[in-house]
């Protein structure tokens, strides 16, 4: 069974939410998180839920030749409404794996998450399973995990920060937290899977320059008192920082020591998830070929 988390009215009212969402979907959740602004602690009055899960499907639908969609995307409407804004995203068990395999770092966050003493930080978790993706975190090679951050913050240059018209002002968080993600991976890979998962713990790790740690500070303040955090607000001095800061990323990641996962460690989970077809196993058998080959 899994372990229920959060007790508070509103995460009691995801939890409900939750269960309909199986029902609906005929699957099982195995872990549900909080993410967004409210998990990284820069959210406003207005900001949303943003609950993340991972699920189990069927078996007849999980080896089925033709597989439907890996992902399950809710929007607020869709069920019914708790009184309050929420969007869940699930991935399947099959994409998480795969994701976990290459070092994505979010795998790492969502199985910490449920650790964090913070409000709204995890709904529940299945013991066994949340173990599991622990150790596929620990896992991961932190230079993937910095590239991974990396690209984040070039995808939001692209498509907000660069534009011609002012972008949100939460734009700018987004890019900094993943921008530091990245800076705290090249000084401290050794702890690779600890990244700092809230935004005040990143600044306390991560020494930025006096003006950008004031500009930030503003920008933080500003933020959560506005009702719409969708205003826009264009920032020069971070624009600038930012910019400098991605040339030196783009050496600095490079002397982080390469890696990674183990095919073995994956396949061992997707084994154990799978009690009914694989008997209660804890290792795949020793010297399998993982790679389908003769």
């Amino acid at each position: 069974m899994p372990i229920l988390i959060g007790t508070d009215p509103a995460s009691r009212a995801i939890h409900r939410l939750l269960t309909e969402i199986e029902r609906r979907h005929d699957m099982t959740i195995l872990l549900a998180v909080e993410g967004g602004s409210r998990a990284h602690g820069f959210a406003s009055p207005g900001s949303d839920f943003d609950v993340r899960f991972i699920y189990r499907q069927p078996i007849h639908r999980a080896l089925a030749l033709f597989p439907e969609r890996d992902v399950i995307e809710i929007r607020p409407g869709v069920l019914p409404s708790p009184g309050f804004d929420v969007e869940f995203t699930g991935w399947s068990l099959e994409k998480t794996l795969k994701l976990g395999l290459v070092s994505n770092p979010q795998i790492a966050e969502f199985s910490r998450l449920p650790g964090e003493r913070r409000p709204h930080a995890a709904y529940f978790a299945e013991p066994d399973f949340l173990a599991d993706l622990q150790d596929l975190g620990r896992a991961a090679a932190p230079r993937a995990m910095a590239h991974y951050f990396r690209g984040i913050v070039k995808v939001n240059l692209k498509k907000y920060l660069e534009a011609d018209q002012d972008p949100k002002g939460k734009r700018y968080l987004h890019t900094l937290q993943a921008l530091m993600r990245a800076r705290w991976l090249v000084t401290h890979h050794e702890r690779g899977w600890e990244f700092p998962l809230h935004f005040y713990d990143l600044r306390r790790e991560v020494q930025l320059p006096e003006d950008v740690e004031r500009t930030v500070e503003d920008l933080l303040a500003w933020k959560s008192g506005l009702a719409n955090s969708a205003e826009p607000r264009r920032i020069p001095l971070l624009d600038a920082w930012i910019a400098e800061e991605m040339q030196a990323l783009d050496r600095d990641v490079m002397t982080i020591p390469d890696g990674f996962v183990e095919p073995g460690l994956v396949e061992a989970i997707w084994r154990r998830c799978w009690p009914e077809v694989f008997g209660r196993v804890s290792e795949p058998e020793e010297n399998a070929d993982m790679t389908g080959g003769p």
